[in-house]
C-alpha cells in the first residue's frame, strides 16, 4: 500500500506540473477532461467499495464457522445462541451480496464482471447451508452431526480464495485504472494547459483539490482492505488451526471411547444400564451377565428381570425410592439368585441419571468375601472360645494378642501382657539352651511342638504341651508367630499317679500270688512248730530253737498281711465305726510315744457321718500315718490331725482327684511341719519297700500298707508336700448308709472254752498235701472225726457218703478247678446243710459274702493259723447257733 501513496503522490505532482505549464491548453477541453476524470474517479470509488464489501463478506463467514463448530461441539445451553449468531451473519452476507450485485455492471473491469457472478452463487449456496445448519435440532446434533461443519468449513474456504482474488484483481485493476488514467489523459492535460490557459488555473486548483481527495481516499480504502485482507487471512489460518484442533478432539474422543468401550466389556465387575420403570436392562457387560449364569450379554438383557434374581419382590422399588431421595450414588450388599437356583452375595453401586430415564448399576461378586468373611468369624470365635490357651506374637516375641483361656489360665489380663514377651511366665525351669533352640526353630520357618512348665500369676506352676507356628504375609515373609498352649499339669498328675497305681497294682498282684503258697508254708511252720513245742520238755534247749521258729514265723506273717493288706487282698472285717473315736484312741497310744518337741494338734468335726471300715485296719493308718510325720520332725515340730464331713466331686476333682464318684465322704487328714518331699520322692513313697531311712530303721511298707487299706475300703488319698514346709496326707474314706450298724457275732468262743464234747465229723479238704496232714492230724488229735481230701473233685464223693452226717466243712478257698465256696454251694444242692469254716490269708478276687450267702453262714480262719488258733474256731463254729450271720466280707 505504500507504493500506492508514493504512487498517488507522484501522480499529483506530476499533475500540477503539466497542468501548470499546460494551462493554456487545458482549457479548451476542460469540460472533456472533467467528464472523462469523473467517470474514471467514479470507477475507482466502485472499485474500492468492492474491496470493502469483500472484506466484511470474510468477517461474515468467520462468524458463520465460528457459531457452527459452537452449534455443533459446544455445550446445550449455548446452542441457542449460536443459532442465532449463524442466522444473523448469514443475513449480513446476503446484504453485503445484494450491495455488491446491485453496484452499476458497467462500471465493472472486465475482469471484475467475469467474477461477480460465480462469487454471488458461492456466496447464496453457503448462506443456505449455514441456515440448514442452525435449523438442525438438539437431537440431530447429540447423535454427532459433524459432517456439515467440514463441508461449511470446505465452502468458506472456497468463498475466501474467491474473495482473495477478487480482491486481488480490484486492486490490479485499480493500479491499471491509474496509469491508463495517466496516460490517457497526458496530451489532454496540456490541451488543457494551453486552451485554459489563465482560466484553467482558477478552475484546476477546485479540481486538483478533488483529485488530490479522491487519491487519498483511493489510498485509503486500499490501505483499509489490505488490513482487512490480512486479519481475513489471519482468521482463515486460525480457522485451519482450529479445525485441525477439532479433528485432532474427534480422534482423540473416538480413541477415548474405543478404550472405554473395551473397559466396559472386560471389566471384571459387572456394569450394566437398566430403566427406572422396571428395571428393564439396556445394557450389560459380559461380566454382568456371567454373574447372574447367562451365557452372554444378549441373553441377558433380553431375558433378566430383578424380580426373577431375588427373593424380595418389592425389593429393587425400595431401592430406587431411597436412591432417588439421596440423589447420589448408592452402595450396598444383598443375596440374588442365579439362573440355575443358586445364591450369591453382591455389592453393587446404583446412580440415577434421571434426565434420561435409566440408572447405572456397578455390581461386584462378594460370595468368596462373604465366605471368607465367615471363616474368619468363625475361626475369631474358636480362638476366643477355644479352651485351650492362645496367643501371638510379633516377630520380635512381643505379645499383641491373647484370648480369654489364656487370661483365665495364667491370670495374666490382655492389658497386663501386652507388648510384652512370653517370659513374662517364665518359671525359670528351663535353661537359655532350651529357648534358643526354640527360638532358632520358629525363626527358620518350622513350626516348634515341646512341653513347657510356665509359672501363672499367682505362682503356680502350669505343664503345657505348646506349639508355636510361623505366620506368613506378603512374599511368604514371617510375620507374626501364633502359641497354642494345652494345659495338661493335671493329665501329667493323673498320668503319675497312673503309673504309680499301675505299678502298685502289678506289685500288689505279685504279692498277692505269692502270699497264698507263703501262707500255707507259714501254717505248716507255725503248726508243727507248736507240735515240737508240746512234744519237748520245757527245760530242754531244743525249746529255744522251736520259740526262734515260731518268732521268724510270726514276723513272716505279720510281713506277708502287711503284703496283702497293701495288695488289697487279705480278708477284712468291716463295721461302723465313729473315726474321731479311733482316732482318740489311737493317739492316747501315741502320745506316750510323740516326744522331743512334737505336740500334737485335733481338729475333730462334732457332727463327722459313719465310715463302714476294717477297725483294725483304720488304726493301723492312723497310726502309720502318724508315725511317719513324726519321722519327718527330727528336730520337733507340730503333728495336725483333722476330721470333717466332705463332699466328692467338687473341692477334690478341682486339686486333681479322680476315678471315684460324686458322693459324701469323710476326710482324715495328717498333717506334719516337718522336712517335706519333693518331687522324685513323692512318686515313689507307696511303693512296697521304699524308704528314705537309714538301712535297719524302716521296712517301706507303712505308707504302701496305708494306701492298699484305703484302696481296698473304697476310697482315696492325696499328699501334698513342699521341702522345708510340711507334708500333708488327706484320706477319704466313704460314709456308711444311714443307720447302718455292725451286728456282733454270735457263739464265737475262745481259749478252748466251748469246744466239743462230742465226737464230731469233719471234712477237710485242702490242696496243700503239709497242711492237710497237720490240720487233720491236730484235730485227729483233738478227738474229731476227720475225712480228708485234697480236693472239691475228691471231697464231693467222699461227702456223698456221708449226707447228713458231716458237721462242719473245713476247706480252702482257693483250689485248683472247684473252689472252696463252689464246692459248699454243690453240698447246699444235694440238701447238705453242713457248718463252714473258711481258711485262708487270700481270697484274690473272689467275694465270699456273694458266693455263699445263698447257702447259708459262714466263718473264716486266716492264714497263717496255729494249732490252737484252729482248734478253738473249730469250736466256736460247731458250739455257735445254726441261725447266727456271717459278719465277715470279702475285699472289694
Amino acid at each position: 500500500m505504500s507504493d500506492y501513496r508514493l504512487l498517488g503522490k507522484r501522480f499529483v505532482r506530476a499533475m500540477r506540473l503539466r497542468y501548470l505549464s499546460a494551462l493554456g491548453l487545458l482549457g479548451v477541453l476542460a469540460i472533456f477532461n472533467y467528464a472523462g476524470m469523473a467517470s474514471a474517479i467514479r470507477g475507482h470509488r466502485v472499485d474500492a467499495e468492492i474491496v470493502n464489501i469483500s472484506g466484511r463478506q470474510r468477517m461474515l463467514s468467520q462468524r458463520i464457522i465460528s457459531a457452527a463448530t459452537m452449534l455443533v461441539h459446544g455445550p446445550p445451553a449455548q446452542r441457542s445462541s449460536a443459532r442465532t449468531e449463524i442466522l444473523e451473519a448469514a443475513g449480513s452476507l446476503l446484504e453485503s451480496q445484494a450491495i455488491l450485485s446491485n453496484l452499476a455492471p458497467a462500471t465493472f473491469h472486465a475482469s471484475s464482471r467475469e467474477a461477480a457472478p460465480p462469487l454471488a452463487d458461492a456466496v447464496r449456496a453457503f448462506v443456505a447451508r449455514a441456515r440448514a445448519l442452525a435449523e438442525l435440532s438438539d437431537a440431530h446434533l447429540s447423535e454427532g452431526v459433524g459432517g456439515g461443519l467440514a463441508e461449511q468449513q470446505a465452502a468458506a474456504a472456497q468463498l475466501l480464495v474467491r474473495l482473495d482474488g477478487a480482491v486481488g484483481a480490484y486492486q490490479a485493476i485499480a493500479d491499471q485504472r491509474v496509469a491508463e488514467l495517466g496516460r490517457e489523459h497526458l496530451s489532454a492535460l496540456l490541451t488543457t494547459l494551453v486552451v485554459l490557459g489563465a482560466l484553467g488555473l482558477a478552475v484546476f486548483r477546485p479540481m486538483s483539490q478533488r483529485v488530490q481527495h479522491d487519491v487519498d481516499r483511493l489510498v485509503g480504502l486500499t490501505a483499509q482492505t489490505e488490513v482487512q485482507a490480512n486479519a481475513i487471512g489471519r482468521a482463515y489460518q486460525e480457522l485451519q488451526k482450529e479445525a485441525a484442533d477439532r479433528r485432532n478432539a474427534q480422534d482423540a474422543l473416538r480413541e477415548t471411547t474405543a478404550r472405554f468401550r473395551s473397559l466396559f466389556n472386560n471389566s471384571l465387575a459387572g456394569l450394566g444400564r437398566f430403566e427406572l420403570m422396571g428395571g428393564t436392562p439396556i445394557e450389560a457387560n459380559a461380566r454382568l451377565a456371567s454373574m447372574f449364569g447367562y451365557p452372554d450379554a444378549a441373553a441377558f438383557v433380553s431375558g433378566f428381570t430383578f424380580a426373577g434374581h431375588h427373593t424380595d419382590p418389592g425389593f429393587l422399588i425400595r431401592l430406587l425410592d431411597e436412591l432417588e431421595e439421596d440423589g447420589d450414588i448408592r452402595s450396598f450388599e444383598t443375596r440374588l439368585n442365579r439362573l440355575d437356583g443358586t445364591e450369591f452375595w453382591v455389592r453393587a453401586s446404583l446412580r440415577i441419571a434421571a434426565d434420561r430415564g435409566y440408572f447405572e448399576c456397578v455390581m461386584i461378586d462378594i460370595t468368596d468375601w462373604k465366605t471368607a468373611e465367615e471363616t474368619l468369624r468363625l475361626l475369631a470365635a474358636a480362638v476366643v472360645q477355644s479352651a485351650e490357651s492362645i496367643f501371638i506374637t510379633s516377630t520380635d516375641g512381643a505379645i499383641q494378642y491373647v484370648n480369654p483361656a489364656f487370661e483365665q489360665i495364667t491370670g495374666y489380663s490382655w492389658a497386663e501382657v501386652a507388648g510384652r514377651t512370653p517370659r513374662v511366665l517364665s518359671s525359670s525351669k528351663h535353661d537359655d539352651a532350651f529357648f534358643a533352640e526354640l527360638w532358632q526353630t520358629i525363626t527358620s520357618g518350622r513350626v516348634w511342638t515341646g512341653r513347657v512348665i510356665n509359672k501363672a500369676k499367682d505362682g503356680t506352676l502350669l505343664e503345657e504341651e505348646e506349639t508355636i507356628s510361623p505366620i506368613r504375609g506378603e512374599g511368604g515373609k514371617i510375620s507374626h508367630f501364633v502359641a497354642v498352649k494345652h494345659n495338661v499339669t493335671r493329665e501329667v498328675r493323673l498320668e503319675a499317679e497312673l503309673q504309680t497305681a499301675r505299678k502298685l497294682e502289678a506289685i500288689g498282684r505279685l504279692a498277692g500270688g505269692v502270699a497264698h503258697d507263703f501262707n500255707n508254708f507259714l501254717t505248716i511252720i507255725m503248726g508243727v512248730a507248736a507240735l515240737l513245742a508240746e512234744s519237748i520238755a520245757g527245760d530242754d534247749p531244743r525249746q529255744a530253737h522251736v520259740q526262734e521258729i515260731q518268732q521268724a514265723a510270726r514276723m513272716a506273717s505279720n510281713l506277708v498281711r502287711q503284703l496283702l493288706t497293701f495288695a488289697r487282698r487279705q480278708v477284712v472285717e468291716t463295721e461302723v465305726l465313729d473315726l474321731n473315736e479311733v482316732v482318740d484312741s489311737v493317739l492316747a497310744v501315741l502320745e506316750r510315744v510323740l516326744t522331743g518337741g512334737i505336740s500334737v494338734v485335733k481338729h475333730l468335726s462334732s457332727d463327722l457321718a459313719r465310715v463302714k471300715a476294717d477297725r483294725a485296719h483304720v488304726e493301723q493308718v492312723i497310726l502309720n500315718l502318724a508315725v511317719n510325720a513324726k519321722d519327718a520332725l527330727p528336730n520337733g515340730g507340730t503333728i495336725s490331725i483333722t476330721t470333717a464331713n466332705v463332699h466328692w466331686g467338687t473341692t477334690l476333682r478341682e486339686n486333681g482327684t479322680s476315678g471315684l464318684p460324686d458322693r459324701d465322704s469323710v476326710l482324715l487328714a495328717v498333717s506334719d511341719t516337718g522336712i517335706g518331699m519333693d518331687r522324685a520322692t513323692m512318686s515313689r513313697i507307696f511303693e512296697p519297700f521304699f524308704t528314705t531311712k537309714a538301712p535297719g530303721h524302716g521296712t517301706g511298707l507303712g505308707l504302701s500298707t496305708v494306701y492298699g487299706i484305703v484302696k481296698q475300703l473304697g476310697g482315696d488319698i492325696e499328699v501334698d508336700s513342699t521341702l522345708a514346709e510340711g507334708t500333708s496326707f488327706r484320706v477319704y474314706l466313704p460314709c456308711a448308709a444311714p443307720r447302718e450298724v455292725a451286728p456282733a457275732r454270735a457263739g464265737v468262743a475262745s481259749g478252748g472254752e466251748g469246744r466239743a464234747t462230742r465226737k464230731a465229723r469233719i471234712l477237710v479238704v485242702e490242696d496243700q498235701d503239709g497242711l492237710r496232714n497237720l490240720v487233720a492230724t491236730v484235730l485227729k488229735v483233738e478227738g474229731y472225726d476227720v475225712i480228708a481230701a485234697e480236693s472239691a473233685e475228691q471231697a464231693l464223693p467222699l461227702a456223698g457218703h456221708h449226707i447228713g452226717a458231716i458237721d462242719l466243712v473245713l476247706t480252702d478257698v482257693i483250689m485248683p478247678g472247684v473252689s472252696g465256696p463252689e464246692l459248699v454251694a454243690q453240698l447246699a444242692a444235694r440238701d447238705a446243710s453242713p457248718r463252714v469254716l473258711y481258711m485262708s490269708g487270700y481270697t484274690g478276687d473272689l467275694d465270699l459274702a456273694t458266693s455263699t450267702s445263698a447257702v447259708g453262714p459262714y466263718e473264716l480262719l486266716q492264714k497263717p493259723f496255729t494249732p490252737e488258733e484252729l482248734l478253738d474256731r473249730v469250736a466256736a463254729v460247731l458250739g455257735a447257733t445254726s441261725t447266727r450271720d456271717s459278719t465277715e466280707t470279702a475285699p472289694s
